[in-house]
């Protein structure tokens, strides 16, 4: 008699019974071992693919009992098939075109439904001399026919064959590639080069942007100038001098002190927080980008919308789009370094002024709501005091309540419109604020910024204003087209200082 065992669970089982068996005198036990060849699932996914003839996609194929062999078989294996390996079951393209893919594993099928596409292999900028000829592309699997569309035949035109461009005249355009199949690329910018904008430069400067006072810690930026003889840029001015010549403008990514590296530059249309890039805007006449070629003889900026730029030791070679137009400038050695010099800052990023009588030049007012119907109604004693210079770049503006008539008293700055006496805050009509430089600041709340208002009496126009207040500024670059942040503390010490009473609001 035949005995089948099992391991494991069964195997115990089998042991159990065995020994009931034999306490039964019974000559022997048969173990039967259950059928679990039987098939009970087959899944595959996904089961629509659509790819480029160039891309990598598996399946996923889940069978039970695991070690169930399954087979497949494609409609057509000249657009593709599977392979299966340890890794699992990979999508290998033969050819353009679509086929179906069915699985089988005992009882069960499953069909895949695979789309190969042409794969269009191109640069998204491509540079060439005027007259030359080019094959913009790579088209996979080889064979496979396309065409080209220029956006301005003028500059760049298809070849007969209909495979290559020809470089026409010099300028910029852009280009369109069809595969037979559809598939396409547009947007293509191509740059013909030529003799007349191609310039040799003398001068080249890097004009380093740290990244902490940018509110970028771990990356800056450097402005790199490439300019003639008699055309130059300054850097705390943003301006330049000279009548002839173009220069040339970019702002590339940098380190945390905004030194940019040896190597070659790609162009970028947004923030790019990676090294090896140099930053473009959408149009020529769109500053978001802030690289741009300057031609003294119009003194106009013309805003970099691609390019390249090899950045060594020894030398610079930039080809640059403006638009319609293709430039290249070329430097011959090593490139000097400056540190950009904030305007209103210490290297510590922070601004510290001290503002007294001889400031404030201007027409200064005082109001007192005593009865509280002017400004916030009800509130009585309720002071505004304005003191300005007299170009009107810079004052100081205080709304606080008093305890009388009289505006002497220490006022901290709680930040909560409550009409409390003897805090300053901001009011629902008007902040308490100082203008710098044309920067309007509401005062924060921080626990130094403390009004102290002194000898002044009742119905009188004389008192001194004192009091130390820090602010988070934020001033543009426009260089760079960035917001440089800094901390400014003002030292307001006036004594003395005669103001105009007023009961109107509108001197505020």
């Amino acid at each position: 008699m035949k005995r089948m065992y099992k391991t494991g669970l069964w195997a115990l089982l089998g042991l159990m019974s065995g020994m009931l068996a034999a306490c039964d005198d019974n000559d022997e036990t048969v173990y039967i071992e259950p059928d679990n060849s039987e098939v009970r699932q087959l899944q595959v996914s996904p089961k629509t693919v659509v790819m480029g003839y160039l891309d990598e996609e598996d399946l996923i194929v889940a069978v039970r009992p695991v070690a169930t062999e399954c087979t497949w078989e494609a409609s057509d294996p000249k657009v593709a098939d599977v392979e299966h390996d340890e890794t699992g079951y990979h999508i290998r393209p033969a050819g353009l075109g679509e086929t179906d893919i069915t699985f089988k594993a005992g009882k069960y099928e499953n069909t895949v439904h695979i789309t190969v596409q042409a794969t269009i292999v191109c640069d998204n900028l491509i540079f060439m001399n005027q007259g030359a000829t080019t094959a913009p592309v790579q088209i996979f699997p080889e064979g496979t026919a396309y065409s080209i569309e220029s956006a301005n035949p003028d500059v760049v035109t298809p070849s007969e064959s209909g495979m290559e461009i020809v470089a026409s005249a010099a300028g910029a355009t852009t280009i369109t590639v069809t595969a037979e199949d559809g598939q396409s690329v547009s947007g293509i910018q191509v740059g013909v080069l030529s003799p007349e904008n191609t310039f040799n430069v003398p001068s080249s400067t890097l004009y380093k942007y740290a990244g902490a006072p940018l509110a970028h810690g771990t990356y800056g930026f450097g402005a790199l100038v490439l300019s003639p003889t008699g055309l130059t840029y300054d850097d705390p001015t943003n301006e330049w001098t000279g009548s002839e010549g173009k220069a040339l403008f970019l702002k590339l990514f940098g380190d945390a002190d905004g030194h940019a590296g040896s190597g070659s530059y790609t162009s970028v249309l947004t923030a790019d927080a990676e090294s090896n890039r140099f930053y473009v805007s959408p149009s020529k006449t769109s500053s978001v980008g802030a690289s741009y070629v300057y031609d003294a003889a119009t003194g106009s900026k013309a805003y970099v919308t691609g390019g390249t730029l090899e950045y060594t030791n020894s030398g610079i070679e930039a080809k640059i789009i403006v638009g319609d137009d293709t430039y290249q400038f070329n430097y011959s050695g090593a490139t000097h370094e400056e540190t950009h010099v904030y305007p209103y800052a210490n290297s510590n990023g922070l601004r510290e002024d001290t503002w007294t009588n001889e400031l404030f030049t201007g027409t200064n007012y005082l109001l007192l709501d005593t009865g509280g119907t002017v400004i916030m109604g009800g509130w009585t004693n309720v002071f505004v005091i304005k003191m300005i210079d007299a170009a009107g770049s810079n004052y100081a503006r205080f709304v606080f309540r008093a305890g009388s008539e009289s505006a002497n008293g220490t006022y901290k700055r709680d930040g909560i419109n409550n009409g409390g006496i003897g805090s300053y805050f901001v009011a629902s009509w008007l902040s308490s604020a100082f203008l710098i430089d044309g920067t309007s600041c509401s005062i924060p709340s921080y626990d130094d910024n403390i009004l102290t208002v002194a000898n002044h009496t009742a119905g009188t126009t004389t008192m001194d204003v004192s009091g130390t207040f820090r602010f988070d500024m934020t001033e543009t670059v426009p260089a760079i087209n960035d917001t440089y942040h800094y901390t400014a503390i003002i030292h307001l010490n006036v004594a003395g200082m005669e103001f105009t009473q007023t009961s109107s609001t509108s001197n505020f």
